[in-house]
């Protein structure tokens, strides 16, 4: 969190989140808030430029908070993002949901896109379907984006629209780290520089005259979507999990086939199979398990410092293992299913899979209840 100048509470507040891809330029529009001027050449560095392109630019979830109480009629707060989709996966997108809910309520949603954008990525395409609601884009080139405007519409992306009827979007140009010489760029600069500054002073009206949105479904949206998630991962591990076990069966069979002399004479042998179990990994964050399942139902979990308000969370139950929310607990270690080669005595795989009580366990019966167990799976 950054501030910048001394909070009156008597201006009204408004809050602008930011989202977009890696390398967009989202951080250019703090510098017009801040009032800079050309004449300053002065331009706030909000990353490191020397860090690669391909690597997010913004580490975290960035707020800004302007006061300066001169270029804006209003205090506003800016909300920047490292940008869905980037270079650190879809895990980390995650975590940058749960984050923004933390920062509720929110005048307006800004998708952030680069005028060269002439089709939709599959990256672009996850913003925008993170995103749902959004007012407009920033441009670098100063000139109306058509073809960005016509693949937004294209793509049914629902936005806040003008008079005639076209996305809103402001231009603001991301270029004011260049030199400035020779005098042919200063000019070019100075141009651009006053024309992002007019735009600057549209979107002001824009927020000043527009009304918050209730995010109330926006956040029921994004919190089923996590549960959604916690549920998929959870049927993935109970996949693997039972592939384990009939990997285990399959091992059991083959050595009782292989050991057919000794179960007819009664003599106790071993047999060597794949087991799985659970251990305990540490991650940062932390993430909540249940201790009634031994499984982690919610990974990571970075909202929440207690089970019951997580949000796999529902009617005081867990939507992923169903048990009571007062089963599990928020520590900073997940379950993760290992497997390890043990060996098993006969009479302990007879006692697992036999059901009859009386008289020699025969092969027969053996085998029909281990086939018996893998149709359960």
């Amino acid at each position: 969190r950054v501030s910048v100048g001394q909070k009156d509470l008597k201006k009204p507040n408004e809050t602008v989140l930011l989202v977009g891809e890696t390398g967009a330029g989202k951080s250019t529009l703090v510098n017009y808030s801040m009032g800079v001027k050309f004449e300053d050449e002065v331009w706030f560095q909000i990353v490191e430029e020397e860090e690669s392109q391909t690597e997010s630019q913004t580490s975290d979830v960035t707020v800004y908070q302007v006061f300066d109480g001169q270029t804006l009629p209003f205090s506003l707060t800016v909300i920047d993002t490292p940008g869905f989709g980037n270079s650190r996966g879809i895990s980390w997108d995650v975590t940058i949901r749960g984050r923004l809910l933390e920062l509720f309520p929110i005048h307006a949603v800004g998708l952030v896109v680069k005028a060269s954008d002439n089709r939709l990525s599959d990256r672009l395409m996850y913003i925008y379907d993170s995103v749902m609601s959004l007012f407009g884009k920033t441009c670098s080139d100063l000139k109306t984006p058509e073809h960005v405007l016509q693949t937004l519409q294209a793509a049914g992306i629902r936005c806040a629209k003008d008079g005639k009827n076209r996305p809103v979007h402001f231009l603001l140009d991301a270029k004011q780290t260049l030199q400035r010489e020779p005098a042919e760029r200063a000019a070019a600069l100075r141009y651009s520089w006053g024309f992002s500054y007019r735009q600057m002073d549209h979107l002001t009206q824009y927020l000043t005259t527009s009304k918050p949105q209730n995010l109330a479904t926006t956040v029921e949206v994004l919190g089923d979507r996590i549960r959604l998630t916690a549920c998929t991962q959870n049927l993935k591990e109970k996949i693997q999990l039972m592939e384990l076990k009939q990997t285990e069966i399959r091992q059991t069979e083959e050595a009782v086939r292989s050991h057919e002399e000794e179960m007819r004479r009664s003599q106790s042998f071993t047999v060597e199979v794949d087991e799985e179990y659970n251990e305990r990994r540490h991650l940062d964050g932390g993430a909540v398990s249940c201790c009634h399942c031994d499984k982690t139902c919610h990974c990571p979990c970075t909202v929440t410092w207690y089970p019951a308000t997580c949000e796999v969370k529902r009617n005081g139950h867990c939507s992923v293992c169903y048990c009571h929310s007062s089963a599990h607990v928020k520590r900073e270690w997940v379950y993760q299913s290992r497997t390890r080669r043990v060996q098993k005595i006969l009479e302990d795989v007879k006692r697992r899979y036999e059901f009859s009580q009386g008289g020699w366990m025969k092969k027969r019966n053996l085998l029909q209840n281990l086939e018996k167990e893998k149709e359960k799976l």
